[in-house]
């Protein structure tokens, strides 16, 4: 497997080049809730002034959406692709998703949804608020 960012090794840890980079102009160590985005979207140009420091909640917002909650092109294949590895054994199908989203825009309960299609009401919200199944409108 392929690792897409530079890195360096540091006391036998592995560190990413452009959180170094960015750390050392900060002169302070990154939280675990801060990600140094790359501005032209390739992960291998490290100049300082293609990195922007971003929340995490941000940067996934950032990438999420590209017009209101709408998923950009290359997030819907990503996620479809995902969807496709991952989810071997989900109990639902694309079909019954986008019944489920019909019945929710139409406004239908959420725990009536969830007792016809017998999964529990999160998974009912879940959907609703595109926190999964979200690449398929």
């Amino acid at each position: 497997m392929s690792y897409k960012y530079k890195a360096k090794k540091i006391k036998g840890k592995r560190i990413d080049e452009h959180r170094l980079i960015m750390e050392h102009y900060l002169g302070r160590k990154l939280t675990r809730h801060e990600v140094v985005h790359h501005i032209d979207g390739n992960p291998l140009n490290n100049d300082r002034e293609n990195l922007k420091l971003m929340s995490l909640s941000e940067h996934s917002r950032m990438h999420r959406l590209s017009q209101g909650n709408i998923y950009s092109t290359s997030s819907i294949n990503k996620l479809r692709t995902y969807g496709r590895i991952h989810r071997t054994r989900a109990k639902m199908t694309v079909f019954d998703i986008k019944n489920i989203k019909r019945m929710l825009r139409d406004g239908i309960k959420q725990k009536l949804i969830a007792w016809v299609y017998q999964v529990h009401i999160t998974t009912i919200s879940k959907i609703n608020c595109d926190r999964t199944w979200s690449w398929i409108s």
